[in-house]
């Protein structure tokens, strides 16, 4: 390396007439040589083509010959000039010191830059740790502001003298008594278990209305008419005990419910957490649902109303709804929850089973 620095002296101790000198030989002999290439490489003059006189072509093509010839004899004269100017630069001898000082600048030019680009990747590693930290506490914040409203809509839910948590459990009562007269009409109408459970779910969140009758326009309006009028019969029956608020309705109190919970949902799976944070956050917003909500969250999916839920991944991602025993539901035989759910691993699969040595086995 030390031998390279001291033989590239040269250039280092050139005058400034002897380099600008070597600098316009050099050019010229360039010049020389393009220019010479170029017309062998096309054969004919670059001047724009007429029709002139013979004369004046043959002495053109002269000319062109000449330049020809005259190009490589300047390029041979010019190489020995350019050299005898370079080779007449006085070639001093370069003491130690300035033999060092080069090594040095070139250690620490090479050094410094490497020291430069890797602070540069450490800022930058650092600036996007600071910019994923920063949008995690966010969504965290946003996560925790949802669950916060759910508490507070869970808490307004009043059915009578029930609220809350237990004004679920009588909704789930009164989806029990409309199915029972679903399926008593169902015989004749010829509703299979899906749309039993639309029909009854419906009527349990509208009420007997004239507008849920339009929500069901799919199936027979008479059959409707009939079950509408039967449901209308116990809400009056119910209007003194629970003060009109029972099967009448609940979309008042459900729509904004399930309105928040599935946009908690949504808002961890479109979030940019990885995937073990999302299962996370979808396992603390689960902890949140009593088994009796979870109970209506199975309703609300398996109606019409809660086509978003089954069409995404949210119920087998998240599993919402993996806290329901098996056989909470007894409104009909034929309802299975792992059969509605293949996708979902509730929770009394792989609950822990006693037999009698005394081992914990787990399915």
């Amino acid at each position: 390396m030390i031998q390279a620095i001291r033989s590239s002296r040269i250039f280092l101790e050139l005058d400034h007439f002897r380099y600008v000198m070597c600098i316009r030989i050099l050019a010229f002999l360039f010049f020389l040589n393009i220019t010479s290439f170029i017309h062998a490489a096309e054969g004919k003059s670059t001047v724009p083509k007429v029709e002139p006189q013979r004369d004046v072509v043959v002495l053109t093509s002269k000319i062109i010959d000449s330049i020809r010839d005259v190009a490589p004899r300047c390029a041979a004269a010019a190489a020995p000039a350019c050299l005898s100017a370079v080779a007449a630069v006085p070639a001093e001898k370069m003491d130690s010191r300035t033999v060092d000082g080069l090594l040095g600048d070139y250690i620490g030019g090479v050094f410094g830059t490497f020291v430069s680009i890797v602070t540069m990747i450490v800022v930058f590693l650092a600036w996007n740790t600071s910019r994923k930290t920063d949008y995690k506490s966010k969504a965290y914040q946003v996560f925790a502001e949802m669950l916060r409203t759910h508490e507070e809509i869970l808490s307004s839910i009043q059915i009578g003298n029930a609220k809350g948590r237990d004004a679920i459990g009588h909704i789930l009562s009164e989806f029990h008594f409309i199915y029972r007269a679903t399926t008593a009409i169902a015989a004749v109408a010829g509703w299979d278990l899906k749309q039993r459970i639309d029909i009854a779910y419906t009527y349990t969140y509208y009420g007997p209305k004239l507008h849920t009758m339009k929500v069901l326009s799919q199936y027979a309006k008479p059959h409707l008419f009939q079950l509408n009028n039967t449901i209308a019969v116990k809400a009056r029956k119910m209007s003194k005990r629970t003060q009109g608020r029972q099967f009448t309705g609940h979309q008042n109190r459900l729509a904004h419910y399930f309105r928040n919970l599935y946009a908690a949902y949504s808002f961890i799976e479109s979030s940019k957490l990885n995937r073990k944070e999302k299962i996370a956050l979808g396992k603390i917003l689960r902890a949140k649902l009593s088994n009796y909500e979870q109970a209506l969250l199975v309703l609300n999916i398996r109606s019409h109303l809660g086509k978003a839920w089954e069409n995404g991944v949210l119920v087998n991602f998240y599993m919402p709804i993996k806290n329901v025993p098996e056989h909470f539901f007894e409104f009909d035989t034929e309802f299975e929850m792992k059969k509605q759910f293949p996708g979902v691993t509730f929770e009394w699969e792989s609950a822990p089973i006693v037999h009698s040595t005394g081992w914990r086995l787990w399915n």
